[in-house]
């Protein structure tokens, strides 16, 4: 008998203890959505104030105050921060941006725009990254160079032109086209209009090979000539607009057919 009381005090205990874990619930449940229901109200902690920073010279202001006026719904504690990242980056020029809430009244969104780089041939503009974000390139064909790249070498590419880029700066040359084959054979086209070819091996050393030439020789017969060719060993062969002339490891100048 002591055993069946002992078993109808422990069940009634039992329950006795879910039926307060289901109150609780039910309190903490209403609770929130009366609490959500308050702070949901568009005059309480409505947002005040917006600011925006960044370098950016492609996205407009028009363009921005449309999407803020769009974009920023609510209050501080409802406003979709998601909704401001879709609407942001629907814009081809926005790269990332970061959305902050500052207590109590303020979103600060700070926008950071794809750097062009070049002009990938027949496809759009290359950020600085490799990635292809705008199929529009016409206001740029002026002022980026132009690769011609095999497919899936973007990336590696562009790191490459940054590279060859600062080498030439040195004798204030410029690339003006850029290609860059499957076997990852490389050719320039200069600003001084010569051709200059890379191959696919030392790219760098026949690069500085070429600029001391360019110093020492090379820069005083820049309209004599047509085309360099650094894939060799020790030295390089000169194609001139008239004639053909290499030079040797010494870089004496050697006429050749």
């Amino acid at each position: 008998m002591t055993t069946l009381q002992e078993n109808i005090v422990v069940e009634n205990h039992s329950t006795k203890k879910i039926l307060i874990s289901f109150i609780w619930i039910l309190i903490f449940g209403i609770a929130s959505f009366v609490g959500y229901e308050a702070i949901s109200q568009k005059n309480v902690l409505p947002i005040k104030e917006i600011s925006i920073s960044g370098e950016f010279d492609q996205v407009s202001a028009q363009e921005l105050h449309r999407l803020i006026q769009d974009g920023v719904q609510g209050n501080f504690f409802t406003l979709s921060v998601k909704d401001i990242y879709q609407k942001f980056y629907a814009l081809q020029w926005v790269e990332q941006i970061w959305v902050h809430r500052v207590w109590p009244d303020t979103i600060n969104i700070e926008i950071r725009e794809h750097k062009a780089v070049a002009i990938l041939r027949g496809k759009g503009l290359l950020n600085d990254k490799g990635k292809i974000f705008s199929s529009d390139a016409t206001q740029f064909e002026k002022r980026l160079p132009v690769f011609v790249v095999a497919n899936e070498y973007e990336s590696e590419a562009i790191r490459a032109y940054k590279n060859y880029d600062g080498m030439l700066s040195e004798v204030d040359v410029k690339i003006r086209q850029f290609a860059f084959d499957h076997r990852k054979s490389q050719t320039l086209f200069l600003s001084n209009n010569i051709t200059v070819k890379l191959g696919r091996v030392n790219v760098e050393n026949r690069l500085n090979r070429f600029i001391k030439a360019y110093k020492a020789v090379l820069s005083e017969r820049i309209e004599k000539i047509d085309g360099v060719d650094l894939r060799y060993t020790n030295g390089f062969a000169v194609k001139w607009k008239q004639a053909s002339a290499s030079f040797d490891k010494n870089n004496k100048l050697n006429s050749f057919s």
